[in-house]
């Protein structure tokens, strides 16, 4: 087939073509055209294969590109593959067929059950497991939590109160970065929650700089009454249908409609907090729901409730988003001159035959789960966008800013809906409509009632035979796609993020050289004009425009998009929040579907740069970093295990009141020339067995000959925060403290203080010395690497799960550093975690071993449960949960060759010599350049090359 540019493509575009896309054995875009092609025409009679695909293939040089997973996996069944192909696959990957999903995004219902079915709709955890195998196939998922019952909420099976739906994403999170999808990186995942949803501040406040939810983009469902609440500055309820457990509200009303009212905020308070959020962190997004719904042109047999991880495609459960996006640059005729124009009529032929070849990826396509297959054969929702509009509008000299340049992208935009919706009524002619078409109902929608009133020709097309397809537009990011096809064209909908820039390409056997990238039309521009030529006065980069300028250019394009737009409007960091606020107001009142920002500050942790110099990174602070030298620790314990005393041990008692009963310490200390505390013991009333682990992990710090250490881990305790309340403590009458644990803490610092057990500056610390980090390490809001474990024991109501956060050396060895619990478990063990993680911070392995090993011994009155031993099919009995959690990360530490099967320290493992650590996971530094990124649209958007990976 013979290429459409003159412009061969850049070294890098060739780079990111030939990892992102490219099987084995193919070279170019003639390859991987011929192959996608030749997938596609499956789902054609046989006779006529050969004729569709060279039409297909034809179409794809003209400028239709399918989404990313289309690309890459269409195709590859071994039948359909030249004898060469296939051995060059086999060779790679084994004589195994690629199941790859051929289309980028779903959305996975999420019911209000643990287990089972909530009405239709599965409960939480078949939910995960569902969502699980979508990511596993290449599939991006979105979630509405609305439904899973609030904080607070009465749980009737238990009488306990619920937990609320963000300690359930947090699994969901963990779970995605554990699991790599097709083509070896993480899936990206998008949470919906409803503004009138009693959890609202907790999700909106769920995304921080620790990483939590690092793995979701998160928005939120803003109703027309709510922004009426919010323009009268009025009253706002927040309701469930799940009833408030009587501790929470013993005397709960319903509203009109039968919620129950858990309380009312003013709404607009709660509409600043999540602006304020959104300012400083990026997060969420907003969509106007009601718009999107009455927008729907399915509205009579679906309510919209979520997206796709890039918010450009509003789905129903298990709905999937079949993408396709067209090349604008393709269509501009004589760039850079004065007769330049743009071929409509080309333009609206190539997105004709998109949609013939989208209607076919819902048919050649495995999927993961059924119920998206029959989603998809029921609706048959596909979106056709373009990409490069940034860049056709330079080469046809138009500001992106001006009114000229809005105009040209709603005749686009125009052109493309009138092109498709006549496309698919003709399929449907062939075909028949989609399975649950209503004609009545269907014409009665909106957009439909649009095309009647502007196009009523294309009008009594879709009256007449139908439509294949219930939806056709929608207009997504692009970034890998316009970077490696189109020669890097503007990314969808964008402007021009700048001319030229700087970037690494990787070579075989891992060297990199550095080149510069330029945008496809200032390349066009430097071959039509010559080398010293400039882009016109008006030109503008993206960060160049005014936050208007976006806002206008999506007011203009949505009335002709049936789906919704992937656009982030850029912010400038002074820009004041009172004018942020009016953003958020004047895309209500343009009629936009969604909004997303970004606006580079310390919080986000990036500034835009281009150019020579890399986007800028928040400073880390010293005590966060982690580095690892050499150390062993254990040869500083005064006394290994406790010491013999058979004429007995002095020893000092205190009582900690607390709201819930009483806590005893009782602190053993030796005197040998000097007072050294060596034990202490913890009891608890009302059960309270656990404090005892946390003394007992305890009581091994002070043996240790190292004051400093005892002073850092008691700092640390008193800081952590669970339960705070007001108590005596010694000499300090009326003392408020965060939690038991902090509580402790102080006491044992008194005793400690008596007995001239006092510490240094820290400079001759055996243990601090030996610490990777003296603080968590941070991720700047990149994802870590973590392990996780399930935990239920139903003898003593437990169940959670366990998180292992894990750092990667440089040499690929994965280090522990931080052990976190979600679920429902003792508010007490908080403490008992931090303590512990602090230990996996220190260098010698056999320094968590010996903790792990004391709290694998621990054993509760009435706590003993059978489980599954790690690696094990049988069950095991554990004296309590905390020596079956102690079991789980022992088992991570074998499972990493850090320890041996008998729980003791490998040497040498975890260093051969000092490394430098990556606490970022693989996803999170780009795959084309090494830059960092950052979550754009719920994507990893690299702010050096633009290229987008998850969803992209």
């Amino acid at each position: 087939m013979k290429k459409t540019t003159n412009l061969v493509l850049q070294p890098v575009s060739q780079d990111v073509l030939q990892k992102k896309y490219l099987a084995p054995g193919e070279r170019d875009t003639d390859d991987l055209f011929a192959r996608v092609a030749k997938g596609l025409a499956q789902a054609e009679p046989e006779e006529q294969r050969d004729q569709w695909t060279d039409r297909f293939e034809r179409n794809m040089h003209d400028g239709f590109i399918p989404a990313g997973r289309t690309l890459s996996s269409a195709g590859l069944s071994p039948n359909l593959l030249s004898s060469a192909m296939r051995k060059a696959n086999e060779a790679k990957f084994g004589d195994t067929e690629l199941m790859t999903c051929l289309v980028n995004c779903f959305v996975q219902p999420v019911g209000d059950t643990v287990s089972g079915r909530d009405g239709d709709t599965v409960g939480i955890y078949p939910a995960l497991e569902q969502a699980t195998e979508t990511l596993r196939a290449g599939g991006g998922v979105g979630y509405f939590f609305g439904n899973i019952r609030p904080h607070g909420a009465l749980v009737k099976r238990t009488r306990c109160a619920a937990s609320g739906p963000v300690s359930y994403m947090q699994v969901y999170d963990s779970s995605c970065k554990t699991v790599a999808s097709a083509g070896m990186r993480r899936g990206a995942q998008m949470g919906t929650l409803n503004v009138d949803h009693p959890d609202i501040e907790r999700f909106v406040t769920a995304k921080d700089e620790q990483g939590n939810l690092s793995q979701f983009n998160i928005s939120v469902l803003i109703t027309d009454a709510f922004m009426d609440a919010v323009e009268t500055d009025s009253d706002f309820d927040l309701v469930h249908k799940a009833k408030p457990h009587p501790d929470v509200n013993p005397d709960p009303q319903r509203n009109a409609e039968g919620l129950w009212i858990y309380r009312s905020v003013k709404a607009r308070e709660l509409w600043d907090m999540i602006l304020e959020r959104t300012y400083d962190h990026g997060d969420p997004g907003v969509l106007f729901i009601d718009r999107i719904n009455d927008e729907n042109n399915l509205s009579y047999i679906e309510q919209l409730q979520a997206t796709n991880p890039c918010a450009e495609q509003p789905l129903p459960p298990y709905g999937c988003c079949c993408l396709g996006s067209i090349i604008l640059t393709r269509f501009v005729r004589n760039p850079f001159t004065a007769n330049c124009t743009f071929d409509y009529a080309a333009f609206a032929k190539v997105a004709e035959q998109g949609v013939r070849m989208l209607d076919n990826v819902l048919d050649v396509s495995p999927w993961p789960l059924e119920e998206q297959k029959h989603e998809a054969q029921n609706k048959r929702r596909i979106g056709i966008g373009f990409l490069g509009l940034g860049s056709a509008l330079a080469m046809l000299e138009i500001p992106y800013g001006s009114e000229q340049g809005r105009d040209f992208a709603q005749a686009v935009a125009k052109v493309l809906r009138n092109s498709v919706y006549k496309a698919s009524a003709e399929l449907a002619k062939e075909r028949g409509s989609f399975a649950l078409y209503d004609r009545d109902q269907y014409l009665a929608s909106p957009f439909i009632r649009r095309i009647r009133q502007e196009e009523p020709d294309v009008y009594e097309l879709i009256a007449k035979h139908g439509v294949r397809n219930s939806h056709l537009l929608s207009i997504a990011p692009t970034g890998t796609i316009a970077l490696s096809v189109a020669d890097n064209d503007s990314n969808g909908i964008e402007p021009i993020f700048a001319t030229s820039y700087r970037r690494a390409i990787t070579q075989d056997y891992g060297s990199r050289v550095e080149t510069t990238v330029y945008d496809h039309a200032y390349r066009l521009l430097k071959q039509t004009r010559g080398d010293s030529a400039e882009f016109h006065g008006g030109f503008k980069s993206a960060l160049e425009l005014s936050v208007d300028d976006h806002l206008q250019m999506l007011a203009a394009v949505q009335p002709y998009v049936d789906a919704s737009i992937s656009k982030t409007i850029n912010i400038p960091a002074d820009y004041p929040f009172e004018d942020f606020r009016e953003v958020y107001s004047k895309a209500y009142r343009l009629g936009l579907k969604c909004v997303a920002t970004f606006r580079p500050n310390e919080k986000t942790g990036v500034i835009l740069s281009v150019g020579d110099q890399p986007a800028a990174e928040k400073s880390v602070d010293p005590d966060r970093r982690l580095r690892l030298e050499p150390s062993e620790v254990t040869s500083a314990l005064r006394w290994p295990n406790r010491p013999e005393t058979p004429d007995g041990a002095e020893a000092w008692n205190a009582r900690i009141r607390t709201d819930h009963g009483s806590v005893y310490l009782s602190i053993s200390h030796w005197t040998n020339g000097k007072a050294h505390p060596f034990e202490c013991f913890v009891m608890g009333d009302q059960g309270r067995h656990q404090l005892g682990a946390l003394g007992k992990l305890l009581s091994m710090d002070l043996r240790m000959q190292d004051p400093d250490w005892i002073q850092y881990k008691l700092n640390a305790l008193e800081k952590t925060t669970t339960q705070p309340f007001v108590t005596d403590l010694p000499g300090a009458r009326e003392t408020r403290v965060l939690s038991i644990g902090a509580a402790i803490a102080r006491t044992i610092r008194v005793r400690c203080e008596q007995l001239g057990f006092e510490s240094g500056d820290g400079s001759q610390s055996i243990m601090l010395n030996a610490l990777a980090s003296r603080k968590e390490p941070k991720t700047r809001g990149e994802a870590m690497l973590a392990a996780y474990h399930d935990v239920a024991n139903h003898t003593t109501g437990d169940d959670l799960a366990i998180y292992i956060k894990e750092a990667e050396l440089s040499n690929g060895q994965r280090f522990p550093y931080s052990f976190w619990l979600v679920g429902d478990y003792p508010a007490e063990w908080t403490s008992i975690m931090k303590m512990l993680s602090i230990d996996a911070r220190i260098t010698d392995p056999a320094w968590i071993a010996s903790k792990l090993a004391l709290l694998t011994e621990w054993s509760e009155p009435q706590g003993h449960f059978f489980a599954n031993g790690p690696g094990q099919k049988g069950q095991l009995c554990f004296g309590s949960t905390l020596a079956y959690i102690a079991t789980l990360i022992q088992a991570r530490y074998v499972e990493l060759g850090l320890l041996d099967a008998e729980g003791n320290p490998v040497k040498g493992a975890l260093y051969g010599e000092a490394a430098e650590v990556n606490l970022r996971g693989r996803q999170k530094l780009c795959e084309e350049c090494g830059a960092t990124t950052w979550k754009k649209d719920g994507c990893d958007y690299c702010p050096e090359c633009h290229a987008i990976g998850s969803c992209g």
